[in-house]
């Protein structure tokens, strides 16, 4: 029998509804299949890093770096690490070599792969007045909405850090928030907002 502190149950990935719901034969063969695919998950890994042992120190390189756009974003690869342990890993998304969806990503592996993610909110600065800007002038407050729905359309998941505009100016955070669910929901939100 499992026990509530399990490591199994702590991951994210693990459907805690299924696991209550079976019974002691169900849940053996539900914890094997589960088990397998986290080890298929990890054999590729492992052989993509065995096939590059110097990719994995350029990995947040990798993750950060805009290939369209010339420019690295520490924001984009955090949001990135922060999000892989439950959606799998990574590659950059190149728009000479991708079709369909857009985005900085294409999952790998696990929930999100073959997916598109996109990260937005997280390179505005942790600065009372840059965030008052955007509420300020209303051409950069429209512009601020434009971008989000330009991210909501172009990708299959939008990884949102408003974090320096909830600390900032509460009540813009509360209306992006209401904005994107009045308009999206929350199925392609993904809100690693602190």
């Amino acid at each position: 029998m499992l026990s509530r502190n399990n490591e199994l149950l702590k991951d994210k990935q693990m459907n805690k509804e299924a696991v209550i719901q079976k019974d002691e034969p169900g849940l053996k063969k539900f914890l094997q299949d589960f088990i397998a695919q986290k080890q298929a998950m990890i054999n590729k890994a492992y052989s993509e890093i065995n096939s590059n042992p110097q990719g994995i120190f350029e990995l947040d390189k990798l993750l950060g770096f805009d290939p369209d756009r010339k420019i690295y974003s520490d924001a984009e690869a955090n949001a990135a690490f922060e999000i892989e342990e439950e959606w799998g890993f990574f590659k950059r998304y190149q728009a000479s070599n991708e079709s369909g969806k857009k985005g900085d990503w294409v999952g790998l592996s696990g929930k999100g792969e073959g997916k598109t993610f996109d990260e937005f909110g997280g390179s505005i600065p942790d600065n009372p007045f840059a965030v008052n800007e955007i509420t300020r002038k209303s051409k950069s407050k429209r512009l601020f909405f434009e971008s989000l729905d330009e991210h909501f359309t172009k990708s299959d998941y939008v990884i949102l850090n408003l974090t320096n505009i909830r600390k900032n100016d509460p009540a813009l955070y509360t209306e992006a928030m209401d904005y994107i669910i009045n308009n999206y929901g929350s199925g392609k939100l993904i809100n690693i907002t602190k």
